[in-house]
């Protein structure tokens, strides 16, 4: 149920939990993380916020700020992630972020600042068998991703992108697809 501090906190610890799902996800086992992670986002009350410690027995607050900034921080960095990765050179899109998805639902990333620049992408579901990816990246001159990894949960039969050169792997497995794009792709139609 998380991390189970007893000595000071008395209680479980959401941010040293959080933590620890954040090394599954480091180590590619994204479906421990999110068990992990899902331990203490069950506790989050509105407006998304968790207690320094969370007792044991109650599922309150036992110690600490009630809305704890340390444990704020390690749910946007958690989420974050799950979204955007720089991994070795490449940029990971949505790896760990199959929970988050919702079938005909769009999802976006904007503006969001890595080591390579700013990346947007945008997911939009125009039907049930047709889904557009789009673009809007501002990498730094001097340093672009050697490709962009998008991991959709679905299968893709085929994928029509604006130029030839935008796509250079499709890879199906039985619980997603990953497409692997040049650095300065923009738009990718993806038929189900």
């Amino acid at each position: 149920r998380g991390f189970l501090h007893p000595f000071i906190h008395s209680g479980y610890n959401p941010y040293l939990t959080l933590q620890l799902a954040h090394c599954f996800l480091y180590m590619g086992d994204g479906e421990s993380a999110w068990n992990v992670a899902d331990s203490i986002f069950c506790h989050m009350e509105s407006p998304y916020s968790l207690p320094e410690a969370i007792h044991p027995r109650t599922g309150g607050g036992s110690m600490g700020d009630g809305h704890h900034g340390w444990a704020a921080a390690e749910v946007v960095l958690f989420l974050r992630d799950c979204l955007l990765r720089e991994v070795d050179g490449i940029l990971e899109v949505f790896k760990n972020a199959g929970r988050i998805f919702q079938t005909g639902q769009p999802l976006e990333i904007i503006k969001a600042q890595t080591s390579f620049g700013e990346v947007s992408v945008s997911l939009t579901f125009e039907s049930e068998r047709r889904v557009t990816l789009t673009f809007a990246n501002k990498f730094f001159s001097d340093r672009s991703p050697e490709r962009i990894d998008v991991y959709v949960p679905f299968a893709v039969q085929r994928v029509i992108p604006t130029s030839p050169h935008h796509l250079i792997s499709l890879k199906n497995s039985a619980h997603e697809t990953v497409l692997s794009c040049s650095s300065y792709v923009s738009t990718l139609f993806l038929e189900l």
